[in-house]
């Protein structure tokens, strides 16, 4: 077994992106052959292609894992070309001691934000106010 074999009960990455994504990346679809750093216009046009008004639960569920990770890779933590993210986003890799400790200290700061302890202020850009729908 290789290292993400032993954190994944012995599932391969191929096996976790089937069943999490619908959809696996060839390797024209990654930045290098055997590397899991996938291109973001492989989550736009396999994966976020949209979904039908019968779309399956899990179908739903699959759209919803590549919106977000196109999210965390494309806006919240791009890489340095903007185009690409690495899988590790895709499942549960348990934490190593200090990583738990620094995550759960981020989620007790995170839950204790009250609401007046967030700046509401959407579309501030008034440019914006003329396309904003009532």
């Amino acid at each position: 077994m290789t290292g993400w074999e032993t954190f994944y009960d012995g599932r391969t990455i191929e096996d976790l992106c089937q069943q999490l994504l619908g959809a696996v990346p060839g390797e024209n679809d990654r930045q290098a052959a055997g590397k899991w750093v996938v291109n973001m216009t492989w989550f736009r046009d396999r994966v976020c292609q949209g979904v039908g008004e019968d779309a399956t639960e899990e179908r739903l569920m699959q759209y919803t894992r590549g919106y977000i990770m196109q999210m965390i890779g494309g806006m919240l933590f791009p890489d340095a070309s903007d185009s690409r993210v690495h899988m590790r986003w895709i499942g549960y890799e348990p934490p190593r001691d200090r990583e738990e400790t620094r995550l759960r200290g981020w989620r007790r700061t995170l839950n204790r934000l009250g609401i007046t302890d967030v700046v509401w202020i959407p579309y501030a850009d008034p440019l914006l106010h003329p396309v904003i729908p009532p």
